[in-house]
């Protein structure tokens, strides 16, 4: 089953990527920097835990897109022709958007809730787990995805358009991607096994999270100085001379700790140092997710 959920994920994130998608307006895409997904065991973990009972309860794992539905049977049934209920629900999912109309900037619409977690160009991981339930009055399956990006935020971009990608240089959202028919895979990330050494402990910060923020800023800083970066036409900027490479300042962690405590969503004042504010109101947040949103703070010609 996890083969059907991820292929039938890819092939229509493809489809959407080489621009074979249409709402009820117009051809969408073609769009750029479009990631392929991977399972998530970690993610179908979640997705098993969040069906049980087979509600619809999403106040639990915040952070997390999730997409869910329930198929119902007579009471006392607890045989379900299961393929053919997911395959039901991922049509379904997916099929919001031949009855929508996608704004021209691709932002997320309340209409499309399922289809932007399965269509968000910066997924990366999905999980996915069915449940059948007992009720007083019949039986229900529940068919239900994890997606490590919400793709359910107001004003977010659900996909840019572009051209797919054709080589690996083409895919600039992740360090060390590679190109695979139009989608963009991104290198398997390590666990964050909680060790703080770079720094020290300070509560907040592990050092893969530190590595997350580092290296997401030197690979966007390495597209500009090499040219890659591309506009919104798809015009690439000019190259950049004698960029220095970023280095991790435990100082200024201290710093950025101290400031955001106060949650403000307001620069710091009298420290001199240049200071990118971010703002989620989703309790545990994944850290390692919000280190990969630093790229919102940066010039989408970069996105």
């Amino acid at each position: 089953m996890r083969d059907l959920y991820l292929k039938y994920h890819n092939d229509a994130r493809s489809r959407l990527a080489k621009g074979k998608v249409r709402d009820l307006n117009r051809r969408l895409g073609p769009a750029k920097n479009i990631y392929k997904l991977s399972w998530s065991c970690e993610l179908e973990k979640i997705a098993k835990e969040l069906a049980q009972g087979c509600g619809y309860d999403f106040t639990r794992h915040r952070s997390y897109g999730q997409n869910r539905e329930t198929f119902y049977g007579s009471y006392g049934v607890t045989t379900f022709d299961v393929k053919k209920h997911i395959k039901q629900a991922l049509d379904k999912w997916w099929g919001k958007v031949k009855n929508s109309y996608v704004h021209r900037d691709n932002k997320y619409d309340p209409s499309l809730f399922e289809f932007s977690n399965m269509a968000h160009y910066k997924n990366t991981e999905l999980g996915c787990a069915h449940v059948i339930c007992a009720d007083p009055s019949f039986s229900k399956l529940q068919v239900l995805c994890v997606y490590k990006r919400l793709g359910y935020m107001s004003n977010s971009i659900m996909w840019r358009n572009g051209k797919y990608c054709r080589v690996n240089s083409d895919c600039t959202i992740f360090p060390n991607s590679r190109c695979e028919d139009g989608l963009c895979v991104r290198p398997k990330e390590q666990a964050d096994s909680g060790a703080s050494q770079i720094c020290g402990s300070n509560g907040v910060m592990t050092d893969a999270v530190r590595n997350d923020f580092l290296d997401m800023h030197n690979f966007y800083r390495s597209v500009v100085a090499t040219g890659r970066a591309v506009d919104k036409i798809d015009k690439r900027a000019p190259k950049a001379a004698a960029m220095p490479k970023l280095k991790y300042s435990c100082e200024l962690e201290q710093s950025a700790t101290y400031h955001a405590g106060f949650c403000q969503f307001s620069h710091s004042q009298g420290n001199n140092v240049g200071e990118n504010l971010y703002i989620v109101y989703t309790p545990g947040f994944d850290k390692r997710v919000i280190a990969e949103m630093v790229r919102c703070t940066l010039p989408s010609i970069l996105l």
